[in-house]
């Protein structure tokens, strides 16, 4: 059974949202600062728990006068939100998936050799590297810094780019500025 990650209003105890992904709730946590972070393998029901509280380690029901306005419309945001960032989080892992070339997987090895090295004076492991793949060192030098280059400006694009719409996604408080949020991503990500 997969767990649920709760947000705790710290003034009710209430549960203000359940999700059962970690990078949603950590993402719906950055707005909401009266609120602690939990994770339950109890059986949650959004609905039909949705007037709960969560102190030691244990679901109980809400009492109707802890549940304000305040924690409702902090409820409400938060539930309007847990949509977008599901598209949001499918976006994101499919773009990853996409920026993931054959050379990407090398990077984490090859990057540290292309620093150490120059075109006139490669390391020995560079210099083995391009007697491997029958090339001369400068040319396999060359490529390799700029394939090292191209995976780091497209990892940190599609980051910059994600942060941009989660914090856009966070600023939501209405059904509209939701699907404008969606259509914004649609226009960054999902080229026609």
């Amino acid at each position: 059974m997969k767990p649920w990650y709760l947000l705790v209003d710290e003034s009710t105890n209430g549960v203000l949202i359940g999700v059962q992904d970690p990078i949603i709730v950590n993402q719906l946590r950055r707005r909401v600062l009266d609120a602690r972070l939990f994770w339950t393998r109890e059986n949650f029901d959004p609905e039909s728990d949705a007037h709960s509280g969560y102190k030691k380690r244990a679901l109980f029901a809400l009492a109707a006068s802890e549940r304000t306005p305040i924690f409702e419309e902090k409820r409400r945001v938060l539930k309007l939100r847990v949509p977008a960032f599901e598209f949001w989080r499918g976006v994101i892992i499919d773009q990853l998936r996409k920026a993931e070339t054959f050379y990407a997987i090398v990077d984490p090895y090859l990057a540290p050799e292309i620093a150490a090295s120059t075109k006139e004076k490669p390391t020995e492991l560079l210099r083995e590297y391009a007697a491997t793949i029958g090339l001369p060192v400068e040319e396999v030098y060359e490529f390799s810094r700029l394939s090292v280059e191209e995976n780091a400006h497209r990892r940190l694009m599609l980051h910059a780019l994600a942060e941009k719409h989660a914090r856009a996604i966070n600023a939501c408080t209405d059904e509209a500025q939701i699907a404008a949020a969606c259509d914004a991503i649609r226009a960054d990500f999902i080229k026609k």
